[in-house]
């Protein structure tokens, strides 16, 4: 986790920029945000100019969700009036403690599931 990066001291196009290269430094692979190959999303409340079918752009809570990828990257441009707050786990985390505390389940989770895309 990174923290205090100088988002005030930049223009936007300076974080994304800054952004996207300290994410090539981290990891050289990129994951798709959708099905339209769409690597990176701003997430901010567009629901006052146009109809939206997703929270992410809203102000409303998201659900508790997965994101896909071995790493996930989120840079934070400013503090919300309110709410803003992310749960962030991390599968290898939870993975050590299911082997330590419920070993039964490994085996479970290790088998292939299926998956409706």
């Amino acid at each position: 986790m990174v923290r205090g990066f100088p988002v005030e001291a930049l223009s936007r196009e300076d974080c994304v920029i800054a952004f996207a290269g300290i994410s090539s430094y981290v990891g050289s692979l990129r994951g798709w945000q959708d099905q339209r190959a769409t690597g990176l999303v701003h997430v901010s409340d567009m629901s006052a100019v146009q109809a939206v079918g997703t929270a992410t752009y809203t102000n409303e809570k998201q659900v508790f969700h997965t994101d896909n990828g071995d790493i996930v990257s989120l840079l934070a441009l400013e503090v919300a009036a309110q709410g803003g707050q992310s749960m962030i786990a991390s599968s290898w985390e939870v993975y050590n403690m299911l082997a330590q505390e419920r070993p039964d389940l490994i085996k479970t989770m290790s088998e292939d599931w299926p998956c409706d895309r």
